[in-house]
């Protein structure tokens, strides 16, 4: 399945990366890298991921590391929409589904 992300999830990605690289830039490298095989991992078998109807009924997450990968699947594929570190307020991040 196919999987792209949206602008928030093209930055948390970027900011993850930067993070990691004032202390080692060559993990930063590494980490991204394996975070992006973790996306391709989850855009071939998206079901395999728990539901988060509090953000949209279509929500899932997957962890890697101490990350919450937020993503939706669809007829057309997978669809990034964030990657948060756990110790951030989540609840703020990501909007409520209306009730």
């Amino acid at each position: 399945m196919n999987f792209d992300f949206t602008p928030d999830a093209q930055v948390d990605l970027l900011d993850i990366g930067e993070t990691i690289a004032r202390d080692n830039p060559e993990r930063a490298a590494s980490y991204v890298a394996e975070l992006l095989d973790r996306t391709a991992q989850i855009a071939c078998q998206p079901t395999l991921y728990r539901l988060r109807p509090e953000w949209g009924t279509a929500v899932r997450s997957a962890r890697f590391g101490s990350y919450l990968i937020l993503f939706e699947m669809s007829e057309e594929g997978v669809t990034i929409l964030r990657y948060l570190h756990g110790r951030r307020d989540i609840g703020t991040l990501m909007p409520k589904e209306p009730e």
